[in-house]
């Protein structure tokens, strides 16, 4: 039914990286090892996939934001639960939740491991979020994501999290991700 494949790489991009180097033609979805998910969270993002089969389906997402004077904002402002658009160029699918990627919707770049740990070490979302853009991709929220995953207890200790909502660390990464790849990201959200 699965099959567990170990990797020669300790960061979170590997879920999707190393997937999409062995199946190139194939839609992939991701998740978290460290989340309990509702019965129906896949069959929900595939419905949705048949729907719109060119558009990337996340279960959660968050816009890149910024201020009146355009300057970027901290994680934690970048929101999406207000917005009741489908889709829009600036928003970012956050994985935990469930992401399902068609084949060919991310640019050339996302298996450049050098690359992205250099400009992204612990924030592949926004990594993906930078790959999609630059492919000109559509990430859409899923018209029904239900509840979201159960944390398995005693496994969020040293999450991603911790570092990248609590200390603002995805903030330099997504301007590190600005000015390699300049004006194609810089502008995304920018008075949006």
């Amino acid at each position: 039914r699965f099959q567990i494949r170990f990797v020669d790489i300790h960061s979170s991009h590997k879920k999707l990286v190393y997937t999409l180097k062995e199946f190139p033609q194939h839609t992939v979805v991701t998740c978290d090892d460290d989340m309990i998910y509702r019965p129906d969270w896949l069959s929900k993002l595939y419905k949705d996939h048949t729907a719109h089969p060119k558009n990337i389906i996340a279960n959660d997402v968050r816009k890149v934001s910024y201020d009146e004077n355009n300057e970027l904002l901290p994680y934690t402002r970048w929101s999406a639960r207000n917005d009741a658009r489908e889709c829009a160029e600036e928003y970012v699918s956050i994985g935990y939740a469930g992401v399902l990627f068609p084949a060919n919707t991310l640019y050339s770049d996302v298996g450049n491991q050098a690359l992205f740990l250099k400009l992204t070490p612990k924030a592949d979302d926004l990594w993906f979020k930078a790959m999609s853009h630059l492919q000109g991709t559509i990430i859409r929220k899923a018209s029904n994501p239900g509840k979201k995953p159960i944390p398995i207890a005693f496994t969020q200790g040293s999450a991603l999290k911790s570092s990248n909502i609590t200390h603002d660390q995805n903030r330099p990464q997504w301007q590190a991700l600005c000015q390699h790849y300049g004006e194609k990201l810089s502008t995304l959200g920018q008075n949006a």
